[in-house]
Formats: structure tokens, C-alpha cells, sequence
């Protein structure tokens, strides 16, 4: 069975792939930030299914503990064929009154956690792997 990280699968859009691709088949391992509780209604829903879901949870605006994820699952025996970059943030921000920590926050959890999250996935994948990577913002 090829597994699939979604980040930002407890709710919304990233629910409903995680659920989705549970059907087709996939291991689903389930991203959260704040959402437990959520995470873990989806991970029984996908399981009472017969499908398989493992959640793991990271704050993708935190660069160390984002530099973490991948060697937390590799610690679990979970290895990932793809990914797909599913959290954000979108915070309301005025571009008149907007500061550099509002830009540099929305860049961390959007653009920058993702792309370093992409190196650790291909640093994982085995020579003769070829893994997908998806990014929805």
C-alpha cells in the first residue's frame, strides 16, 4: 500500500482527500496543527471504512518542529510516497497596515515549510522510487 502525507487533513479540503483517497486505496498519513480532536474523527471515520490513517501532528509556521515531521514518521516505520501540501493560513491582512511578520508568517506555513518538507520527502523516497508532490493554496 503507497502512503500519502496530507498536511492540513482535519478539516475542510484536506478532510475530504484524506478520506477520498482512503477509498482508492492509499495509507493516509494524516497532518494536523491545532486540530486534534478533528484529526482524530477523521482518522476513525477512514478506519471504520477499512481504510488505514495515521496522524501526526506539527506546527507547520515552526521550522524545527516542521523539520521534524518527516523524521518522526520514519521513527514510526511510516514511509511516504507523496504528499500533498494542503495547510495554510489565510489571515485576513490589509495590504495598507500589513507588517513583515504577517508576510513572513504566510510565507513560513504556505511557501517555505512546504519546499523544505519537499526535500526531507525526496531524501526518504529509495532509489528507485518515484513519489508525487501536490501543493494546493
Amino acid at each position: 500500500m503507497e502512503n500519502v502525507l496530507i498536511t492540513g487533513a482535519a478539516k475542510r479540503i484536506g478532510r475530504y482527500l484524506a478520506e477520498a483517497l482512503a477509498q482508492k486505496g492509499f495509507g493516509i498519513v494524516l497532518h494536523y496543527g491545532s486540530s486534534e480532536q478533528d484529526a482524530r474523527d477523521a482518522q476513525e471515520i477512514i478506519r471504520n471504512k477499512g481504510g488505514s490513517c495515521e496522524l501526526i501532528q506539527a506546527d507547520l509556521a515552526d521550522p524545527q518542529a516542521a523539520n521534524g515531521l518527516f523524521p518522526a514518521l520514519l521513527a514510526r516505520n511510516i514511509h511516504v510516497q507523496h504528499i500533498i501540501h494542503n495547510a495554510s493560513i489565510f489571515e485576513p491582512v490589509k495590504f495598507d497596515t500589513m507588517q513583515i511578520e504577517d508576510w513572513q508568517r504566510h510565507q513560513q506555513v504556505n511557501l517555505t515549510t512546504p519546499l523544505f518538507l519537499n526535500q526531507a520527502f525526496v531524501k526518504q523516497l529509495t532509489p528507485d522510487e518515484q513519489g508525487s508532490i501536490i501543493h494546493i493554496l
